[in-house]
């Protein structure tokens, strides 16, 4: 059976906070999220397990993601010295509608358009749950976070 992996992160940072879109390197991993296929299950990487995260999307059959190709993997890229847009084999969403429809069409709009249902949250409500978990220690608000992401 073919693993596809469908594949998000959100981030500790912001562009502001990083000096611009240039130093998405610099932006740090709150938490990231997969689903498989192959094995139908979610798995939630914080931080320490983003080795095992970076293996599932190099096994991959195939990664799915949404601007995972130009943001999430620059911030990933961070962690590992594997180059993560060649050795594994994507299907970007937000690129290959922009081909399709000659627009770049927000991760909402595509999903409110198609399932009837748009995001809970957005990268602003990350940030801020991360400062609260690093506030408090608690890991309550990153489970916020995999909520968005898993949804």
């Amino acid at each position: 059976m073919r693993d596809v992996v469908y594949f998000d992160l959100e981030t500790q940072r912001s562009f502001g906070d990083v000096g611009g879109m240039q130093n998405k390197e610099k932006m740090g991993i709150s938490v990231a999220a997969t689903f498989s296929t192959k094995t139908g299950r979610y798995r939630v990487y914080g931080e320490s397990q983003l080795d095992e995260l970076i293996e599932q999307l190099v096994r991959a059959d195939l990664v799915v993601g949404h601007n995972h190709l130009q943001f999430d993997y620059p911030v990933l890229q961070a962690y590992t010295i594997r180059d993560l847009a060649s050795q594994t084999v994507n299907l970007d969403m937000l690129l290959d509608l922009e081909k399709r429809v000659g627009r770049r069409l927000g991760l909402d709009s595509v999903a409110s358009a198609s399932l009837g249902v748009g995001k809970t949250a957005d990268g602003v409500d990350a940030l801020k749950w991360w400062q609260e978990h690093k506030r408090t220690g608690e890991p309550a608000p990153l489970l916020r976070d995999c909520r968005v992401l898993l949804v």
